[in-house]
């Protein structure tokens, strides 16, 4: 087996596997043939960008699976994608080599985006993770911000885990880039230009069918100021590193 084939299964010819961890603790999507790597923030541009990287490499698609699931990426075969951890990918022998970017979006609107998609919107099941958490359909959204406070991240559907557990490691924000989705037209019109420095081609433009941006909406258009604090203080790291003058 030759080296680069190693380096794309993460392990030596004669290690044995390590157990795979969770999908959903599998934050980044790394393409390795061309060194390019995107760490996923539910509610940030996520589908979206997505689809856009599984259009523009050219993706397998596997029946009944749509780029927005962590299986799609999980059922890649490894010379075309690796879905991994944190700690896995800042373990990489090429990771210097390796440009990574999210999106992050502002914390308050992120998680009013969250509550309105599915508890609003959505008539189906909630996940097991918002039902453990005492989520219920008919919840306001203060009381939806505040049982989302009463949780730890570990705790927590991805959808409400904080921006910061996974973007953050060993207190290094990862990606090398950080978009945010409300200036998204400006931030990922860098990203196109990284790839076409970097890689020798456009990434293309993102679709708009799936972004939910509410574009012009500010946290008090949506919410008291009593739900603003609950969130704020549920949030701070995300406010700390991403949104310090919000």
């Amino acid at each position: 087996m030759g080296e680069r084939w190693k380096w794309l299964l993460g392990r030596s010819e004669n290690e044995a596997p390590a157990p795979a961890a969770s999908l959903v603790d599998r934050h980044v999507m790394l393409l390795p043939a061309q060194g390019l790597a995107y760490l996923r923030v539910p509610k940030a541009a996520n589908s979206s960008i997505r689809t856009r990287l599984a259009a523009s490499y050219n993706l397998p698609m596997p029946e009944g699976i749509v780029p927005n699931k962590d299986r799609f990426w999980a059922e890649q075969d490894p010379s075309l994608v690796r879905s991994m951890t944190l700690a896995e990918f800042q373990a990489l022998p090429e990771r210097p080599r390796i440009w990574a970017f999210s999106f992050v979006r502002h914390p308050a609107m992120r998680l009013y985006s969250c509550w309105n998609n599915k508890l609003v919107e959505n008539g189906g099941s909630l996940s097991r993770a918002f039902v453990a958490m005492g989520v219920e359909r008919g919840m306001d959204f203060h009381a939806f911000a505040e049982c989302v406070a009463a949780h730890e991240d570990a705790d927590c559907d991805l959808h409400v885990r904080s921006q910061v557990s996974v973007l953050v490691h060993d207190g290094i924000v990862v990606p090398d880039f950080v978009g945010k989705v409300e200036t998204t037209q400006r931030d990922w019109a860098h990203v196109r230009y990284e790839s076409r420095m970097r890689f020798g081609a456009d990434i293309g433009a993102l679709p708009s069918k799936n972004m939910r941006l509410e574009v012009g909406l500010k946290p008090a258009d949506v919410m008291s100021a009593a739900t603003h604090k609950v969130i704020r203080e549920r949030y701070a790291e995300d406010y700390a590193r991403f949104y310090p003058r919000s």
